[in-house]
């Protein structure tokens, strides 16, 4: 199983866009993607600009297969991308 946190921050005064395009994205993975296990987006409280996602896989195949899908490449490069503030920070872990 594979595990990732991703920390989004988005630019200033974007946070409630952020925020209803990563629940969007939640919704499409977990109607679309098998190999999901977990697709979870939480907003800070101290910052409502910060986003961070737990997500996990059955394995590094489907994190990788998750990353080609049409609703990856829509969402998150496309859309979510031109709002953030800066570079995700993603932690990977195994068990």
């Amino acid at each position: 199983m594979v595990t990732l946190i991703a920390k989004l921050k988005a630019k200033q005064g974007k946070g409630n866009e952020l925020v209803d395009l990563c629940l969007e994205m939640a919704r499409e993975v977990r109607e679309k993607e098998a190999g999901c296990l977990k697709y979870d987006p939480y907003v800070s409280p101290e910052n409502p600009d910060e986003v961070v996602f737990i997500e996990k896989y059955n394995g590094r195949e489907d994190l990788e297969e998750h990353r080609k899908t049409p609703h990856y490449q829509s969402i998150v490069k496309g859309k979510i991308g031109a709002i953030l503030a800066e570079k995700p920070e993603l932690e990977l872990f195994e068990s």
